[in-house]
């Protein structure tokens, strides 16, 4: 098969599970915001034991939920390998951790993620297990990545790869610590 061939398939694929989001309101994101702000998340270790070999345990941990039945999915992880390979700070201080809900586990991992996204942590949670534990709503794709620190507590609510402001922040908590 040549290259275009394989990206139409891997395309159509994933498209047909892609869903919208519904638009929330500003009073349902900041009551988000503040449930999850400060809260300590749960996060089992063994998970990056299987998932993450290779990785080093870092001071700050961005985590952050992917819906990788979305076409989206694909390009997210190159604009999340890329911030990293373009941020020295993140690259030194930040493991990236990627929860991805879907059900084509062997697939995206095999095909797509390792030559995609090489430097960063992929768990697959097609249960949404990560989501159900920490008692987190899906309401905007901007609020479902978390800056951690070493005690799993959340410091920073934000996608960083959607709104500048966001990054901004990250960047000066980072330099700050």
């Amino acid at each position: 098969m040549n290259k275009l061939t394989i990206f139409v398939v891997i395309y159509i694929i994933f498209s047909v599970g892609c869903i919208q989001k519904k638009k929330t309101d500003n009073y349902e994101l900041a009551t988000n915001i503040n449930t999850i702000w400060g809260k300590k998340l749960i996060l089992d270790d063994s998970l990056f034991d299987s998932y993450c070999v290779g990785h080093v345990n870092k001071k700050f941990r961005i985590v952050s939920i992917l819906d990788g039945d979305c076409s989206c999915s694909v390009e997210t992880l190159e604009r999340w390998q890329e911030y990293r390979n373009t941020n020295e700070l993140i690259a030194r201080n930040t493991e990236i951790i990627i929860f991805m809900t879907t059900e084509r586990e062997f697939f995206v991992h095999e095909e797509i993620f390792k030559k995609i996204a090489p430097n960063i942590c992929l768990i697959f949670d097609p249960n949404n297990t990560f989501t159900v534990v920490n008692n987190l709503t899906y309401t905007s794709n901007n609020f479902m990545t978390f800056l951690i620190d070493s005690t799993k507590t959340v410091k920073l609510v934000g996608n960083p790869l959607l709104n500048k402001e966001i990054k901004k922040l990250y960047q000066n908590y980072l330099s700050d610590k």
